[in-house]
């Protein structure tokens, strides 16, 4: 059994490999797992680290360090998973990333520009403009306080990803699942956030180039490490390129595992997709293990308090 953990309003990102694979996946959120005294055996899986407050990644941690020391498979150990601003500081010291991240209601001076804001606890893109220079900077941090909004958990990021052609930008991705590292299609997009991609903006030549990096999976090796200085090992990493090199944005834990591709202009596109589709599965399948069942034991009146912060809490970011 393969145990996925997510948050209540997420659990649809692996919909689709549960309906490809079947009983192997089990489903199942933290609402549930604060109220649980027992858990059951399998591999388990901690996702969307960064949805969860700070006392509910304590509970959670508590529950991996129940299941790892009875002998379970963990992945995403919560104590070892690197947050979105604590990533981008790590791979910057260690000269794998060339991008900086400081906290907005610290009043950072960056030490480059342009930059972007971004909350530390979605995967929103709530601020879609670029910030060319401090002054600027320094305008709409003071506007944002006006405004009523706090900038505790609001990040500001430097920005760096190179145009493929004049108005257009892309973004890659690779997937983890266990040892198996894993290129996705590439996203293009007429915007430098470049988060979803624009149906029918790829031209051929750029589809066959997203072909040829589905089925050679050129950027595995070059994630390992980013994957490993996180502290993550099942999710999927975002990143463009600068100057030649990788720029890594971030690391979603709960990354949503697209249906196969019925249709496309190019079948040869579509076929690559499910090509990996299939690796993903196939892979998600090797976490498959056995085991008994593994007692909690909460802390103080902390399954008496989760229960109530998350059956009361009216949606999740």
């Amino acid at each position: 059994m393969i145990n996925f953990l997510t948050t209540r309003d997420h659990a649809y990102t692996l919909e689709n490999p549960r309906a490809a694979i079947g009983s192997a996946i089990r489903i199942r959120t933290y609402e549930w797992l604060f109220g649980q005294n027992k858990l059951p055996g399998g591999t388990w899986v901690f996702s969307d680290h960064d949805r969860l407050g700070g006392h509910e990644l304590t509970w959670a941690a508590v529950a991996a360090t129940a299941l790892e020391a009875a002998g379970v498979r963990l992945l995403n150990r919560p104590a070892n998973v690197l947050n979105r601003y604590e990533l981008l500081l790590k791979l910057k010291m260690e000269g794998i990333n060339c991008i900086g991240a400081w906290r907005a209601n610290e009043m950072p001076h960056p030490d480059s520009f342009p930059v972007l804001l971004k909350s530390d606890h979605d995967h929103l893109q709530s601020h879609v403009a670029l910030i060319a220079d401090q002054s600027s900077l320094e305008t709409k941090l003071a506007e944002l306080r006006r405004s009523g909004i706090p900038l505790r958990h609001l990040l500001v990021i430097s920005y760096a990803n190179e145009p493929i052609r004049i108005g257009t930008w892309r973004k890659h991705s690779v997937f983890r699942v266990g040892d198996h590292f894993l290129s996705y299609s590439p996203v293009i997009e007429d915007n430098w956030a470049v988060k979803y991609g624009k149906v029918g903006h790829s031209t051929d030549e750029e589809l066959t180039a997203a072909v040829r990096e589905m089925d050679d999976n050129p950027y595995a090796s070059m994630m390992k490490p980013v994957f490993d200085a996180a502290g993550i090992d099942y999710g999927r990493v975002d990143f463009g390129f600068a100057n030649g090199r990788p720029v890594v944005y971030e690391i979603n834990t709960n990354p949503y595992v697209p249906k196969p591709m019925l249709e496309h202009r190019r079948q040869d596109y579509a076929d690559a997709n499910n090509r990996v589709l299939d690796r993903i599965h196939t892979a998600i399948l090797e976490l498959d293990t056995e085991g008994a069942s593994v007692n909690i034991a909460w802390p103080g009146k902390a399954r008496s308090l989760g229960f109530w912060h998350r059956e009361f809490l009216p949606f999740r970011p």
